[in-house]
């Protein structure tokens, strides 16, 4: 299996989001839990060296993500029960989340969890394209 970079490939090949800057933010769509995305968006963080690292998570989960990040790669299930009833957030090397957070971690990049905290978060499917496009055509 290919082993993913530590240091920041050259210019051209570097991911760049499909969004625009905004303010001097760079916001990375992803999709959850998909290798593809975690290897873009590390590639892209090395390349970058970014000053914080925000992650769509309520920052009352910051305590039981963070740590398990810091036991990646093992895999890790941060829980909690809510008026709705019990819920799970999983975290894993093939997420690109963690993958953010476990990059600001090991280089001392404040992170933060930054999505709101609710109880009806609503679920979406939705059709996406193929992980794999995201290697291909960026």
């Amino acid at each position: 299996m290919p082993r993913v970079p530590d240091t920041a490939p050259s210019a051209p090949s570097t991911p760049r989001s499909p969004l625009p800057p905004w303010g001097g933010v760079e916001v990375w769509p992803i999709l959850h839990n998909v290798l593809e995305f975690a290897v873009a968006l590390r590639l892209r963080l090395l390349w970058e060296q970014p000053d914080l690292i925000a992650v769509e998570l309520p920052e009352t989960l910051a305590r039981p993500v963070l740590r398990a990040v810091e036991r990646l790669p093992f895999l890790s299930m941060v829980h909690w029960t809510g008026q709705a009833g019990p819920a799970y957030v999983p975290i894993e090397p093939t997420d690109a989340k963690a993958e953010a957070l476990r990059f600001g971690l090991e280089r001392e990049i404040p992170v933060a969890l930054v999505d709101r905290d609710t109880e009806e978060y609503p679920l979406l499917r939705q059709a996406v394209p193929d992980p794999f496009a995201v290697t291909i055509i960026g």
